[in-house]
């Protein structure tokens, strides 16, 4: 057995340069895939830290691909695999704040741990995913939001992929992805699907030089924020940590049972939000209002969560966000 495998399932913490160098082993294009499984298996079930998080963001950032513009942008990234196989809420959100005026840089990928990932729905929303840096640059000054496709920025990530698919779980992966925003976004509205990861995602984002991060994570296991009760957030900026609770009256939003939310796939997913943009389903509009909300603010766009929802809300009822959407899969096509 290997000294990397027999510490984590001792459960005793790496170090950063520990952590990133596993996961330079991990992403090479040799080695034992049953190895590396169990590497990922029994890391997920130690839990992974702040500190190696950062270690194994490091790595994986120092040979990606940037997006080359203006830092200032959003991210509305999550880590996915929460198991609700909800609607797009986070891509679907992304779209609401480009329309109120904030510049997003969205980072994901195809679905892996989820049902529909963001490059899945937004295929079905008629953006162009094969868009070079010159069209991603261009979507973003013509209809403020853009995406990046985590394997054409991370090519390097796609030999651990089969190994991710067949775990079929969340792992280490799923908690690093949201850190590794091409344009190196330095505010971003962060899902976490697993309790034990808010503080460490948000810890590391501060490490690797966020300037405020908002990890959120419903009281039903939703990487959003939920409408099903109580969400916790935990806000990292100014070199510390600050742990709140919000309830949908805070949004002035009702209670919305998360199963109502749920989707039969990508094609589902796309329906639903073309259905939310055209001023309709009223219980799905809610959702993405609330995050909506919490990304206004993450921005620095708004000061209050209802003045959030007020803003998001006049851009779905004067029609922006479907111009938005529009503007944006025009652009993508270049």
């Amino acid at each position: 057995m290997s000294p990397d495998l027999t510490q984590l399932i001792d459960r005793k913490d790496l170090t950063a340069e520990a952590a990133g160098q596993l996961i330079r082993d991990l992403i090479s294009p040799a080695g034992d895939p049953v190895w590396k499984g169990a590497i990922l298996g029994a890391w997920a079930c130690k839990g992974e830290t702040a500190e190696e998080l950062t270690g194994a963001a490091r790595v994986i950032l120092s040979k990606g691909l940037p997006l080359d513009c203006d830092s200032s942008v959003l991210d509305t990234c999550g880590t996915g695999g929460d198991g609700w196989k909800t609607f797009n809420i986070s891509t679907a959100t992304a779209i609401v704040v480009a329309a109120c005026g904030v510049p997003v840089v969205k980072h994901g990928n195809r679905g892996v741990s989820s049902a529909s990932g963001s490059a899945d729905v937004l295929t079905r929303l008629g953006i162009n995913l094969d868009a070079g840096p010159v069209h991603q640059r261009e979507c973003l000054e013509r209809a403020r939001v853009t995406f990046c496709l985590a394997p054409r920025h991370y090519p390097l990530m796609a030999a651990v992929l089969p190994i991710r698919k067949s775990i079929g779980t969340r792992t280490i992966f799923n908690a690093i992805g949201p850190l590794l925003n091409p344009a190196r976004a330095r505010r971003q509205l962060l899902g976490v699907g697993r309790a034990g990861w808010l503080r460490p995602i948000a810890q590391a984002a501060m490490n690797l030089g966020n300037e405020r991060t908002v990890c959120v994570h419903g009281s039903d296991g939703l990487d959003e924020i939920t409408l099903s009760g109580p969400s916790t957030l935990i806000i990292a900026e100014n070199g510390a940590l600050r742990e709140i609770s919000v309830t949908p009256e805070e949004f002035g939003l009702p209670t919305v049972a998360t199963h109502e939310f749920a989707v039969d796939g990508p094609e589902a997913s796309a329906q639903l939000i073309r259905t939310v943009f055209a001023g309709g389903n009223d219980r799905a509009a809610s959702i993405v209002l609330a995050n909506a909300s919490v990304a206004l603010w993450t921005a620095g766009a708004t000061s209050t969560w209802v003045e959030g929802v007020d803003r998001a809300r006049r851009a779905l009822a004067s029609g922006d966000v479907l111009r938005t959407l529009e503007a944006w899969a025009a652009a993508s096509q270049g």
